[in-house]
């Protein structure tokens, strides 16, 4: 038996799942890049789902946050260890991972990795004066806001990186959150996953 709505969308599975559509649909783009600059700035804005990726580079997990590090130091422990890395412009993040993780990741000063957090781990805070356990609490600026019904997706830039945090909407009302706006980063160590390519 025939059925056109199944023969349809196996023909548009066909064409836009077709590598030669997107090597097509590549290099348009590309002659829109070299005739328009601001094309080009629109297509890597901070603005993208996951701003910390170079423009090329498919995200193969879902957490927003995936920053591009090296590693500064490993300090060792019985069952856990602690894992500085250095993320692009200097700023660094605290990673607390099991030593096991440490050794079948071959992590050793100078290694490349990824600080990977998901943004519903990241907290904001306008409160300068607070001190809290987290270890890592960086000072950025607000560069994007998106409201929702329920929660508001807030881009914080910090250094040469962006990170995503999602917080409800009540409370970046409360903050008063606005773009320029002065804030702190805050994440705790355990919350950082550290991954490696290859």
């Amino acid at each position: 038996m025939y059925y056109p709505y199944t023969a349809g969308v196996a023909a548009l599975s066909h064409f836009y799942f077709n590598p030669l559509y997107f090597q097509a649909l590549e290099k348009r783009m590309a002659k829109k890049c070299a005739k328009d600059e601001d094309v080009c700035k629109s297509l890597r804005q901070p603005e993208t789902p996951y701003p910390n990726l170079p423009f090329k580079e498919t995200p193969m997990i879902s957490a927003r946050n995936q920053l591009p590090a090296t590693v500064k130091n490993v300090k060792k422990g019985a069952v856990n260890d602690e894992i500085t890395l250095e993320l692009a412009g200097g700023a660094t993040l605290t990673a607390i991972i099991t030593s096991e993780s440490t050794q079948n990741l071959g992590l050793a000063a100078g290694k490349e990795a990824v600080a990977v957090i998901k943004a519903s781990s990241v907290l904001v805070s306008t409160d300068e004066t607070l001190r809290l356990s987290a270890r890592n609490q960086l000072a950025g600026t607000v560069s994007r806001i998106e409201t929702g019904a329920v929660n508001s997706e807030v881009d914080v830039k910090v250094g040469n990186n962006t990170f995503v945090a999602i917080i409800t909407k009540h409370s970046a009302e409360n903050m008063k959150l606005t773009v320029g706006q002065a804030v702190n980063v805050i994440v705790k160590a355990s919350h950082v996953l550290v991954g490696v390519r290859g």
